[in-house]
């Protein structure tokens, strides 16, 4: 009985390291999920059925969302942090170099997502 829960256990921990990530990967999801919605300079061909709508887009075409998002980024990560089995990444906004957008990623790196409100380095610190 005990050897069967302590193999049960084992596989248990060995699935659960297969799912996690690297730094490097992580970084790269997350540039890599910036420059597909459409928020850098970078020429991609960006596939409109991947596009969701942020707070504020919901009312607008994926075009007009693409136009509006365009070089709003830059394409390189500022700053990242993790907790808790979840990378923080910060990338600079271009109109505004005091300004922020925090990308997300949790696990894997399956689960991606952008915060729809640009941030202050100074409320990230605290």
């Amino acid at each position: 009985m005990i050897r069967m829960f302590s193999a049960i256990i084992i596989l248990f921990l060995i699935g659960c390291s297969a799912h996690k990530i690297s730094e490097e990967q992580a970084v790269r999801i997350a540039e890599n999920f910036i420059k597909q919605h459409g928020y850098t300079d970078t020429e991609v061909k960006i596939d409109t059925n991947l596009i969701v709508a942020n707070f504020g887009e919901t009312h607008m075409s994926k075009d007009e969302i693409l136009r509006l998002r365009f070089n709003t980024l830059e394409p390189k990560i500022v700053f990242k942090s993790k907790r808790m089995g979840r990378w923080t990444f910060g990338f600079r906004s271009t109109i505004d170099s005091s300004r922020y957008r925090i990308v997300m990623l949790r696990g894997s790196g399956k689960k991606i997502w952008i915060d729809h409100q640009d941030v202050k380095i100074s409320q990230i610190e605290n």
